[in-house]
């Protein structure tokens, strides 16, 4: 399945609408996290590559879903390329500055460079992205139910996590 898909079939099961400013939202937050273990600030004792490609895989996520809102599909026949992780940075840093100029072209244009750019650097790391997007996916659909049978969102629309749901297994695909 690919990720528009897995993202369209989230959006479906959770009945999430999600507007481009959630998105948006959504997007920082991830690359927050990302950032963090990339330049070795991450909590002490985490098993870096795992939670580097767990974070990775929710950016990749999150922008499909932000492309999603906008009402647009991300071409996925794209040309992989080998980045290190500061064009990563650079890269979502200028989509996340671009977001607002009011054209299409550009914003379809940064967001396809991201994707671009993450899968690029996933490759290099040697990570097995596709699958950790699809396993990610799949736990967010399970996760995403609350013990009650309920779903529940914060103020700004995005869905709150079972916390006692199991988390997603990724130390396989390093």
């Amino acid at each position: 399945m690919s990720v528009a898909k897995m993202v369209e079939e989230f959006a479906t099961v959770t009945e999430q609408e999600g507007s481009p400013k959630l998105y948006l939202t959504l997007i920082e937050e991830e690359y927050k996290e990302w950032q963090e273990i990339a330049s070795g600030e991450a909590e002490v004792g985490c098993d870096t590559p795992v939670h580097e490609l767990k974070e990775l895989a929710d950016l990749k996520y999150v922008i499909y879903g932000f492309a999603r809102a906008k009402g647009w599909v991300l071409d996925e026949d794209y040309i992989v390329l080998t980045y290190g992780d500061n064009h990563v940075m650079g890269t979502v840093s200028r989509f996340l500055n671009e977001v607002g100029s009011g054209s299409k072209n550009r914003e379809l244009k940064f967001l396809q460079v991201c994707i671009e750019v993450i899968d690029g650097y996933a490759k290099y790391k040697g990570y097995d992205l596709e699958t950790a997007v699809q396993r990610v996916h799949e736990n967010n659909l399970g996760r995403c139910v609350q013990p009650d049978g309920t779903i529940q969102r914060r103020v700004d629309g995005k869905i709150i996590k079972n916390d006692n749901y199991k988390k997603v297994y990724l130390g396989d695909l390093i």
